[in-house]
């Protein structure tokens, strides 16, 4: 494995995992790159607008036969300036051409949001339906940007076109041929609802790979792949093949598992707890067995300066996205908490996303904002379990209803139907069901069953 930063990526059945390692070789980010039948991001669609909900200024479309979209008026709108509402820029029945911008949450059930206006991002260039244009990075030298501005004269006519500073890099055909493949998404057509064109995830995990980051790439079929269309698409990326023992050693797996664990340690013994809600994600920080080595005021400074620390890694590493509320531990001491911000906004600095903040609360309250883009590392592996009636209120309703089964009914033994959490839970209480049973002066039995149920069983 070379000296200093390193990307590996590893190509899967269904996408394509990329990992940024550290000088030290840790996974520092992580980035997915998924197939378009798992994910719809950033892919494109020929969609047909199947309502509208006009309270909200919605339309709502059909993406392919299994996903719907839905579609703002600020975004439809771009198709014909000056609307007043999302119907005087659609009708229902139509079709058009839009882009994925998003996964919805795995906590949310809503449709995928989308733009009538792609925007197709290469290595060297992006490519934007609507308005031609040509725009070139300021950071170009002269002689680049006078050779590339005549090498895209003839493309700029169709699309608008900004040329990335990487353009420096490789010769100007280059460029042209990317944004002509790019073009070629843009215009690609078919017959009815459905995919139209998503770039392959690796040459995607590739293309989109920071500059003069050596790449890693971990499978011999896919190197084999990847060889080819990098050294003529993207002559500036050095791409090698990684070992199983590289591999190996740095243990993605394990930190993606220490990452989704219910809690994140920290060196001095604290820790943190990370609570995705489909409004906010909230993070607690906790003691944990600071106080054995560190004096009480001492304790809280330490475990808050690694929290927040730990809070700006996993930002990253998780793709945590949207409104964030970390609760430290409150300290009094106005130094203390001048060096924990400090701190805070140093580590945040590190971040490629932009991230806002508030200042600290009194009682240990911060507030960040991060451009939520893609799913996060809990939404890609986790589905958050529906809420569950906790079994000790289910049974009480459950001999309630059973009480007055007995008052009510004919003889016969009282039969309870209900999932086994719940009658797990009964039996283990086999005092209060002998209670209950004489009082009642009825037998009481157990089934576990998918439904809520009290019924008598009478004896023939």
């Amino acid at each position: 494995m070379a000296d200093g930063a390193q990307i590996l990526i590893e190509a899967r059945p269904l996408g394509v995992r990329r990992a940024l390692l550290d000088a030290d070789g840790i996974p520092a980010a992580l980035d997915f790159f998924d197939d378009v039948s798992v994910s719809a991001m950033d892919a494109l669609f020929l969609a047909r607008v199947t309502g509208f909900d006009d309270a909200s200024d919605l339309a709502f479309l059909d993406l392919d036969s299994t996903r719907s979209g839905v579609l703002p008026f600020r975004r439809a709108r771009m198709l014909k300036p000056g609307s007043k509402r999302i119907r005087d820029c659609l009708t229902e029945g139509q079709m058009l051409t839009v882009q994925a911008l998003a996964d919805p949450s795995a906590l949310e059930t809503k449709a995928v949001p989308v733009t009538p206006r792609p925007r197709l991002v290469g290595r060297y260039v992006v490519v934007e339906a609507g308005t031609p244009k040509l725009t070139l990075s300021k950071s170009l030298t002269i002689a680049a940007n006078t050779a590339l501005k005549e090498a895209l004269s003839g493309l700029a006519a169709k699309a608008a076109i900004v040329v990335r500073d990487r353009a420096e890099n490789v010769d100007p055909e280059v460029v042209v041929a990317e944004v002509q493949r790019l073009l070629d998404h843009l215009n690609t057509t078919r017959g009815g609802v459905g995919v139209t064109a998503a770039m392959d995830p690796l040459e995607r995990a590739i293309a989109t790979a920071p500059t003069g980051v050596p790449i890693g790439l971990y499978g011999t079929a896919a190197y084999a792949d990847a060889r080819q269309f990098v050294q003529n698409r993207y002559p500036d990326c050095t791409l090698s093949a990684v070992s199983d023992r590289d591999w190996a050693d740095a243990d993605l797996d394990g930190a993606i598992d220490e990452a989704l664990a219910e809690r994140i340690r920290l060196p001095s013994g604290g820790w943190i707890a990370i609570y995705p809600t489909p409004a906010l994600t909230a993070i607690d920080v906790n003691m944990g067995t600071a106080l054995q080595t560190y004096p009480p005021g001492e304790a809280k400074a330490v475990v808050n300066m690694e929290a927040a620390q730990a809070v700006a890694f996993h930002l990253r590493f998780q793709n945590i996205g949207g409104l964030i509320v970390v609760d430290f531990i409150d300290m009094t001491n106005k130094h203390a908490v001048k060096a924990l911000i400090e701190t805070v906004d140093a580590a945040l600095s590190e971040d490629t996303v932009p991230v806002d903040r508030t200042g600290i609360s009194r009682m240990g309250v911060m507030e960040l904002t991060r451009q939520r883009r893609g799913l996060s590392l809990r939404d890609r592996f986790q589905i958050s379990g529906r809420v569950q009636d906790r079994p000790a209120a289910t049974a009480d309703m459950l001999l309630a209803q059973a009480e007055v089964e007995s008052r009510t009914a004919g003889p016969g033994t009282l039969q309870i139907s209900a999932p086994a959490r719940v009658t797990r839970w009964l039996e283990a209480h086999p005092g209060l069901l002998g209670r209950l049973s004489k009082r009642w002066g009825r037998a009481l039995t157990f089934k576990t069953a998918n439904t809520l149920s009290v019924d008598v069983e009478r004896r023939a």
